[in-house]
């Protein structure tokens, strides 16, 4: 056991020792970052030696997730997630711990912004949150006139099972957006947060975001444009 995390690895441990270390540290970035409270649900850590291994023992249970590297499950509240060794483990774990740190805060958290953190905090802590594919692929598509900043939606989505590498990279720009962009926007995505954690139903999120950044769709598009490498 590490922090939270319960761990069963067909890797040996030893082997992951400075990841874990990194694992239990990524709590204090997120619930930090959010200014969440510390939840002691533990999250139990299902590490498989490939992909294939992976999907025999989970194929049955969670059919949909068959042929993934990783996911994370809250499954009647019992916070697991299932990972592939591979040369993208840390990636992997970073992202989907992010959910397990996340769901024992804020179990009803909506797809876009759990989604946007993940992607957010899977790049590690030397990036501060910079996806640079993502920012590429963005500003690829705004180039060719093939996309626009949607955050109502995203709102829309009830599934990961819809969502295109281009929803993941919408969803991590607004969190990044928010988070980094200017100081004084993190304050709406908290105060959302927050308003979910204690079980109150929060107004819809572009609705407010509209009232409380002028124009947020244009805006997130220039800052898009106008950015180099994020803002640090």
């Amino acid at each position: 056991m590490r922090g939270q995390l319960v761990i069963e690895s067909d890797v040996p441990i030893e082997n992951l020792e400075p990841l874990l270390a990194e694992l239990v540290l990524l709590r204090d970035d997120v619930l930090g970052e959010l200014a969440l409270p510390r939840v002691q649900r533990p999250i139990f850590l299902r590490i498989f030696a490939g992909a294939e291994t992976l999907d025999q023992h989970t194929r049955d249970r969670f059919p949909t997730m068959s042929g993934r590297r990783a996911y994370f499950v809250d499954d009647s509240g019992l916070l697991t997630v299932y990972v592939s060794a591979g040369p993208r483990l840390a990636e992997d774990l970073r992202h989907e711990v992010s959910h397990g740190y996340l769901h024992a805060a804020v179990p009803e958290i909506p797809i876009w912004v759990d989604e946007g953190l993940a992607e957010y905090y899977e790049v590690g802590g030397s990036l501060q949150g910079w996806h640079t594919a993502h920012a590429e692929l963005l500003r690829g598509e705004l180039a060719l006139g093939a996309w626009r900043p949607d955050l109502a939606r995203l709102e829309r989505i009830t599934s990961v099972d819809q969502m295109t590498q281009l929803d993941y990279a919408e969803c991590w720009a607004w969190v990044y957006f928010l988070l980094r962009a200017d100081s004084q926007n993190a304050a709406v995505l908290r105060d959302e947060l927050e308003l979910l954690r204690t079980g109150q139903a929060p107004p819809l999120f572009s609705a407010e975001l509209a009232r409380r950044i002028y124009r947020p769709e244009r805006a997130l598009r220039d800052w898009l444009e106008g950015s180099v490498d994020g803002i640090r």
